[in-house]
Order: structure tokens, then C-alpha cells, then sequence
């Protein structure tokens, strides 16, 4: 991700939920109730920004992963879902790219990438860490509009499996 990038979400930090939030919550809505895509023990939320996944899952489910990894290359992301879960030990941040994430290999059930992949500066890279660190299954959304490669082209085991707003694209490497 360019640091143009990365900056400005670092500005837009303090705001993006008001700005953004609505819009995710539907594409989460979608991704786990519609499409019945369902999450492991361990989750890697890759471009977790200020951690509304984790607050979907809470609100929707009634229940988190009971490790949840927010990875996000903006430090103000990373402070603001921080300051939202201060106190929950299944959350742990890390600042961090999608191309080279610090984690074991199948280290995670599962990675998940949300609104990030047209910001990406080496998809082919950012898919074979995903790929690494999950071992059970690897989504990632990628905007309906933009030109930017699906995720398919660089692994054709993706599977296409919605849109709404964000293309969603689903590669299990075990069936639950």
C-alpha cells in the first residue's frame, strides 16, 4: 500500500466508522449471513481498520473468534479500534501490510480482507500471505468498479461467490 495511502486513513481515522461504517456492516451482513461463509477460532482480519468486523461479529453473532488478529498498515486505524476494545484479550493489534505479514505459517483459521485489495501495491504477494498464514480458508472483497485484477487471476482456487457493493471472493483450503 502507498504511503498516500496509508495516510490518508491515518487522517481519516477518527471518522471512518461515521463515514464507512454503514457501508461495511452491509457487506459483512452479506459475506456471513447471505452468503453463509462462517469463521474459525483464529481470524487474521487483514485491513481491519478500526476493528468494525470484530464489533459486527460481537453485535451479529453474539460471539467473536476466540483470537482475533487486527492487522492494519494505518497506526491511526490500528489506535482508533484499539480505544474500542482496550480491554479484550481475544483482540490483538498489529501494524503491519497485507504483502508481508508477521505470522506463522497456518497460523490463523482464518484471513480475511475487507475493502483493501484496490489499495494493494502487490496483490500477487498479499494472496500467497494470506494463502501462508490461513488454514482453513482465505476471503477477500474487492470493489465491483474498479479495474484492479480479482484475486482469482493469481490463484485460480478462488472462488467467486457474491457481490454486493465488494466482490467476494472465497478460497477454502479445508470444508468445514
Amino acid at each position: 500500500m502507498e504511503p498516500s495511502v496509508v495516510s490518508k486513513y491515518d487522517i481519516t481515522s477518527n471518522s471512518y466508522d461515521e463515514l464507512y461504517g454503514e457501508e461495511q456492516f452491509l457487506k459483512y451482513d452479506f459475506i456471513f449471513s447471505k452468503l453463509s461463509v462462517r469463521l474459525g477460532r483464529d481470524v487474521a482480519d487483514i485491513g481491519c481498520g478500526t476493528g468494525l468486523l470484530y464489533e459486527f461479529l460481537k453485535k451479529a453473532f453474539k460471539q467473536t473468534p476466540l483470537r482475533y488478529l487486527c492487522i492494519d498498515a494505518s497506526e491511526g486505524m490500528i489506535r482508533r479500534a484499539a480505544s474500542k476494545n482496550p480491554r479484550d484479550p481475544r483482540v490483538i493489534f498489529i501494524v503491519s501490510f497485507a504483502e508481508n505479514l508477521p505470522l506463522k505459517d497456518g497460523s490463523v483459521d482464518d484471513a480475511i480482507m475487507i475493502t483493501v485489495w484496490d489499495n494493494l501495491e502487490n496483490p500477487l504477494e498479499a494472496v500467497a500471505e494470506l494463502e501462508r498464514v490461513a488454514r482453513n480458508s482465505v476471503i477477500i472483497t474487492k470493489h465491483s468498479k474498479t479495474a484492479s485484477l480479482p484475486p482469482k487471476v493469481f490463484d485460480n482456487r478462488f472462488e467467486h461467490v457474491g457481490v454486493l457493493i465488494d466482490e467476494v471472493y472465497v478460497f477454502r483450503k479445508r470444508y468445514l
